[in-house]
């Protein structure tokens, strides 16, 4: 993704929340800032994505079941493609 601006900051969290991600950071071998910084750019990603259908939904009608079976097919597809090229990348 290139070149991105980062600001160093202080945070307080849970201890048994540190402890968790301490032990994904370890097995994914990513620094804590790393990993902290990717979990709040999904929540931000989430959190669009929750605006986008909200007003997909008010313009056209609710999405039906078959609807979300199918995009989250397309996405857990999409997901599988891009852990596979990051574990190539990791591997190379």
């Amino acid at each position: 993704m290139g070149s991105r601006r980062t600001k160093q900051l202080s945070i307080t969290i849970d201890t048994d929340v540190l402890t968790e991600v301490e032990k994904r950071v370890k097995a994914e071998k990513k620094s804590l800032s790393a990993f902290v910084s990717e979990a709040l750019a999904e929540t931000v990603r989430r959190h669009y994505l929750r605006v986008a259908l909200d007003d997909f939904e008010r313009k056209s009608g609710p999405i039906t079941s078959e609807e979300r079976k199918w995009a989250r097919k397309a996405l857990d597809d999409a997901k599988a493609k891009m852990n596979s090229r990051k574990r190539r990348r990791r591997a190379a």
